[in-house]
């Protein structure tokens, strides 16, 4: 398994800060549209007036907000 620490060693903090924002928002994002999927809320969300791109933007906001400060914080930690 490579770990973050692995990673740092190989290609330098702010890569691997990069590829652990984009991993975490790719997975996140993905995780998102299954859980609508098992709930049955997809097709309701999509088929809502409002924006479709607005609407998965928002389901994984919060979790990206996170992921941001912490890719801020390793950046900051790492210089």
């Amino acid at each position: 398994m490579i770990t973050v620490g692995r990673l740092a060693a190989k290609f330098g903090p702010s890569r691997t800060a990069l590829l652990y924002y984009v991993n975490v928002s790719l997975h996140t994002f993905a995780k998102k549209v299954r859980e609508d999927q098992h709930a049955g809320t997809l097709e309701m969300l999509l088929g809502s007036p409002a924006p479709s791109f607005l609407l998965l933007f928002a389901s994984i906001f919060w979790d990206m907000l996170v992921k941001t400060l912490e890719v801020g914080v390793f950046i900051s930690l790492a210089l």
